[in-house]
């Protein structure tokens, strides 16, 4: 008894069909491949953009602090050369209450302190890597060397500021000075402190004391005036760092 032959299964594929499944799969997962690499590209874009803004609004802030610090500082250099004109004089004691009221504010500090968030998110997260612009990077990386180089500049001020100190606790009534400063009732004062009502004779007239003092001050305003040349080149850094920013986000609009 002969054998029916089988009938070919409807379901089997031939080497054709499998090639084009093949080519079918191949190109859903390159495209699919492709997709994710460009949804990542437009993230890290968003990304960078994020940063750029944010550097640019603390760069805003920096050089606003900057501006008041210098003003605070020039404002400082001429009541320190008020006070050592005023302590050599031989005929001091006419003006004995702007003697106490400079010793006593040019002793306050306004240091300056940038606004670091951004700066240290780009280093701690890599964020870094996002910015395109490798001259922006270079530049940013100065700005931040040339801040902290003020930073230890502000640093050795408070040290020698202390020595000074010293001396003013042999040269000057040290009731008065205390009470010269009152965050209750002198409101109307900068950093509270209010000249005294009539004139206080100093703790000690000794030419020498008086003459150290004086040094202590011209050293103090020495540092207060290199640190006041750094920080007008640090805000003009900061300038030239916000026009490069905003031309790098007119550039990715």
């Amino acid at each position: 008894m002969s054998e029916i032959p089988a009938k070919p299964s409807p379901y089997r594929k031939n080497w054709s069909q499998y090639l084009v499944e093949f080519i079918l799969l191949f190109t859903a997962v390159t495209l699919g491949f492709f997709a994710e690499n460009l949804r990542e590209k437009f993230s890290e874009r968003d990304k960078e953009k994020q940063y750029l803004i944010q550097l640019f609004q603390d760069l805003q802030q920096d050089t606003a602090k900057i501006n008041f610090c210098v003003s605070f500082k020039e404002t400082k250099e001429q009541q320190a050369d008020s006070l050592i004109d005023l302590i050599t004089r031989p005929d001091r004691d006419k003006f004995l209450r702007m003697i106490y009221y400079y010793s006593r504010i040019i002793v306050v500090r306004e240091p300056f302190y940038g606004t670091e968030g951004t700066f240290n998110q780009l280093q701690n997260d890599g964020g870094f890597r996002l910015i395109t612009n490798r001259k922006l990077i270079h530049e940013l990386n100065q700005y931040e060397a040339a801040r902290q180089k003020i930073y230890q500049i502000q640093e050795m001020q408070d040290l020698s500021s202390l020595e000074m100190r010293g001396v003013s606790s042999r040269l000057f009534d040290a009731r008065t000075e205390h009470q010269m400063l009152d965050i209750k009732n002198n409101h109307k004062y900068r950093y509270f402190v209010k000249p005294p009502d009539k004139d206080i004779p100093l703790a000690s007239n000794d030419p020498m004391l008086i003459n150290e003092y004086c040094n202590w001050i011209s050293w103090m305003m020495s540092a207060e005036k290199y640190d006041h040349v750094l920080l007008t080149r640090l805000k003009n850094t900061a300038v030239n760092l916000m026009t490069t920013i905003q031309s790098e986000l007119r550039a990715k609009e």
